[in-house]
């Protein structure tokens, strides 16, 4: 058994690591523990754990789960961390989708153990090559549109994902000796960051937030916390403490707490906000994002384009533009400039509620032009930006020779 640290940039990471093989099989994630022993602890159990669901799957024989209720089952199941619904409403959104192609192309599969590595791979196939098979999407109960499109590197691999996740869950319920998707390699993904706002892009939107009361509330509670879209907008008054200038809440996306002191921005903005009945700080986003979350990052899109902020960036080799900033910019730059005003990193990592500080320092790492300018002026490995021509060398070889009295008198005379 081998656990280790990954090293990146010359740090280690905070957590240790376990690598081995098992039924052909390589497994090689994090064991979410900071101290060797305890990794190994894990590790030992992790592994007594697949072996007693490999001889489960041996003697047993498993059971007989229909493809139709598969997800659900694999969501029951218990987990180390709580989930977000938003994260189980995908994972039955991509199941659907493969659901939706086995049907098509295999009609007489409908148990887990009657998928083959073939279909697998033919799956897998049909999304690179065509994108998803159910392209109709839907937007709220009324709103549905038709969806072309090829998908990302990014999306590719989360339905792979997602899907070979329903298999892992129930691979010994099922009795099936390996998962059909594991032996799939996922895509290289060439990542598109999103990016901080710049100084003079942030006085932009500030400028013109007067009149657009719903991007207002999202920019300033978005910077004025790191918050993600959905704390953004379903921050409730309970939540919110002025006495005491805190926000304690939770993390909608992975159901921990977060404890967010509020900055004399932000306190500005909410003391004009009226309480609501419904106990939200605006009931507006709150309802907007309940029954169409994908509305609100699309307003403020078009509010960013209609000032002249660029918000997406085109990308050789996709069929579609990246979006570099939107709401989820307002995450970025926050943890950004707090690391720019040199705020210790655990600090950061605590206010914006990620697992693992190398996640944060991956949201920090941005280069903004004008900082970098601010940054470093006064450096430079160049004597001068300009050549001096000979006279100009002449000259200041002959001030250096020149005895202190007189090149005072000198300085005398010019400054008339």
């Amino acid at each position: 058994m081998t656990v280790y640290r990954k090293s990146k940039n010359g740090r280690m990471s905070k957590f240790w690591y376990f690598d081995f093989m098992f039924n052909g099989k390589r497994y090689n994630k994090s064991t979410g523990k900071i101290t060797k022993t305890e990794a190994l602890e894990f590790e030992s159990k992790f592994k007594a754990e697949l072996e007693e669901r490999y001889e489960l799957c041996m003697t047993d024989g498993g059971r007989d789960i229909k493809l139709v209720n598969a997800v659900q089952l694999a969501i029951d199941k218990p987990t180390e961390r709580p989930r977000a619904k938003k994260q189980d409403r995908r994972k039955i959104q991509i199941w659907g989708d493969f659901l939706s192609w086995l049907n098509e192309n295999f009609p007489k599969v409908k148990l887990m153990n009657e998928v083959t590595r073939p279909m697998a791979e033919g799956y897998v196939t049909f999304l690179r090559t065509y994108g998803k098979h159910n392209k109709v999407i839907k937007q709220g109960k009324k709103r549905a549109f038709v969806a072309n499109h090829l998908l990302s590197t990014k999306t590719l691999n989360s339905y792979q994902k997602e899907v070979q996740w329903v298999f892992d869950q129930l691979i010994a319920d099922a009795g099936l000796s390996r998962n059909p998707f594991s032996h799939i390699k996922k895509l290289k993904n060439t990542k598109v960051k999103r990016e901080a706002y710049t100084d003079a892009e942030m006085q932009l939107i500030e400028d013109n937030l007067a009149d657009n009361a719903f991007c207002k509330h999202i920019y300033y509670v978005g910077i004025g916390t790191g918050m993600r879209m959905g704390n953004i907008c379903l921050l409730e008054w309970e939540d919110i403490d002025l006495e005491k200038m805190v926000i304690r809440c939770e993390n909608l996306k992975t159901g921990g707490k977060l404890t967010i002191p509020i900055l004399d921005g932000l306190y500005e903005y909410l003391v004009t906000c009226e309480p609501k009945l419904s106990g939200y700080v605006s009931e507006a986003h709150a309802t907007r994002y309940k029954n169409n979350l994908s509305d609100v990052s699309v307003d403020f899109i078009k509010f960013l384009n209609s000032i002249g902020i660029e918000t997406q960036k085109v990308v050789k080799g996709r069929s579609r533009a990246c979006n570099i900033k939107g709401i989820h910019a307002l995450r970025h730059t926050f943890i950004y400039r707090a690391m720019i005003a040199k705020i210790p990193i655990n600090i950061i990592q605590c206010i914006v509620g990620h697992v693992d500080e190398e996640i944060t320092r991956m949201y920090a790492d941005h280069v903004i032009v004008e900082d970098a300018r601010a940054a470093m002026s006064g450096f430079s490995l160049l004597k001068s930006n300009t050549p001096e021509t000979g006279e100009v060398r002449a000259l200041s070889e002959k001030l250096s020779t020149m005895p202190p009295e007189k090149v005072n008198q000198l300085l005398a005379f010019l400054s008339v």
